[in-house]
């Protein structure tokens, strides 16, 4: 059973942060509040320590997530990175 949205309408979701990012001439955005970060694929129970999302002008998104969330975002296929703390 999957949980979430289908690949591509988070790969829509994508597309359109990365025409945003491009259109403002930026090089990536930072993605930290919890439920932006759901919406980009990630379920987790936010706490203390935060997950991070990168979304590079390219579309390239790395994660930097804490040991305990690291398992659950490698699971998730348009992560291209996903870094543990």
């Amino acid at each position: 059973m999957k949980i979430g949205f289908s690949d591509q309408e988070y790969a829509r979701r994508i597309e359109s942060i990365k025409q945003r990012i491009q259109e403002h001439h930026l090089d990536g955005a930072l993605v930290l509040d919890p439920y932006n970060v759901f919406y980009l694929g990630l379920y987790y129970h936010p706490g203390k320590r935060p997950v991070i999302l990168y979304i590079h002008k390219d579309g390239t998104v790395i994660a930097v997530a804490p040991s305990m969330e690291a398992y659950g975002a490698r699971k998730v296929k348009h992560f291209a990175e996903v870094y543990a703390y």
